[in-house]
């Protein structure tokens, strides 16, 4: 298997957990604005040994909390697109081999293949394949 085909591979089988990061940094954003946004901005930051935190302090860790969970949405984001984008590049069959056997991987992937496409085993590996090297010419070109 080429390098290309690995990193598509990859990149296939992160899709879902991109999904759940932009959902858990899309809360965390939300609840961080909500805190700061209130009138005491009780950001639950714990007393530094020999004193506290003042107010102030706590409210620009939040700002700084915030702006590295916004950094990390946008990059999922633009990663979970790009991926969508050359998925949706592909003939609606590749995009279902490629979601069963990637994206959405089930212990019985090749088995759903086959029943989809009519085929045997051997004929839904090269489909797989097929699939993967068209997913990974889309992305990264020759």
């Amino acid at each position: 298997m080429e390098i290309w085909h690995i990193i598509a591979k990859s990149y296939l089988e992160k899709y879902r957990k991109l999904e759940t990061s932009i959902a858990f940094l899309q809360g965390r954003i939300k609840a961080i604005d909500r805190q700061l946004t209130s009138v005491s901005s009780p950001l639950g930051c714990e007393p530094v040994t020999g004193g506290s935190r003042s107010p102030d302090d706590k409210y620009i860790n939040g700002i700084s909390t915030k702006s590295e969970y916004e950094k990390r949405l946008w990059a999922n984001i633009d990663e979970h697109a790009a991926i969508k984008a050359v998925l949706d590049s592909l003939p609606k069959d590749e995009q279902y081999i490629l979601t069963v056997a990637y994206i959405d991987r089930s212990k019985y992937y090749i088995e759903k293949i086959m029943a989809k496409f009519y085929v045997e085993k051997t004929r839904a590996y090269e489909l797989k394949e097929k699939a993967l090297s068209d997913f990974a010419l889309a992305m990264f070109g020759r």
